[in-house]
């Protein structure tokens, strides 16, 4: 939790205590049973325990992580295929597709699947949601997956840098004047976005942490 990333004061014995417990119903996979107060301290400690890792004890956490997933890759995939199967799984998905949070993921995705590269993808989509007149020919916009006044959002091909919100027939022209650069693959698109977070990880990082902790000091 990023709330606790901060903390420079050695753990008290309240919090090592408090791990143990954690630890302890962790391993029982009885976490739901740990009193609120216990899982903060547990949490602070292991915060403080992340913060202080030498490089030799990253490297270490990064390759154990790496061989615990692959190990046990195979029954994880398989066990959330039968998940998703299952007549809840498929209720839930529904359900959150049609809710607020699932059409922002929608669209978030279909963001990242074009192409575009962002530090915030939670605020471009709010940019998204909130401009009703196209940014190039100032026409009125409407939602759907149909019309020439259908809101887009554009973006540099070559850079992945988003652009502008605008209709589809502004969208189509800068298509056109853009008709010199060939199309990105998945692959490439995926390469490049990890190639722009590999290049301003510390930048990105301490935007993040600034977003979180303004959200935790308005609850």
């Amino acid at each position: 939790m990023r709330i606790y990333n901060n903390i420079i004061m050695e753990p008290t014995q309240e919090q090592r205590e408090a791990n143990s417990i954690y630890e302890k119903l962790s391993k029982a996979k009885k976490l739901d049973t740990i009193d609120p107060n216990t899982k903060i301290l547990a949490l602070e400690y292991r915060a403080y325990k992340r913060a202080n890792r030498t490089e030799e004890q990253k490297q270490s956490k990064l390759k154990h992580d790496n061989d615990k997933y692959y190990e046990n890759r195979e029954k994880r995939l398989e066990y959330h295929k039968q998940q998703r199967s299952t007549e809840e799984h498929k209720m839930y998905m529904k359900e959150f597709r049609a809710s607020e949070a699932g059409i922002k993921s929608a669209r978030i995705t279909k963001m990242k699947q074009s192409g575009i590269i962002s530090d915030d993808y939670d605020a471009l989509y709010e940019k998204f949601k909130n401009t009703t007149h196209c940014e190039e020919c100032n026409v009125e916009l409407v939602g759907g997956n149909k019309g020439a006044n259908r809101k887009c959002t554009d973006h540099d091909h070559e850079t992945g840098a988003f652009r502008n919100i605008i209709c589809h027939g502004c969208n189509t022209r800068r298509g056109r004047e853009d008709n010199n650069i060939i199309a990105m693959t998945k692959e490439e698109i995926s390469e490049q976005r990890k190639q722009h977070y590999k290049e301003n990880a510390e930048r990105i990082k301490a935007k993040v942490r600034v977003r979180y902790n303004s959200k935790k000091s308005q609850q």
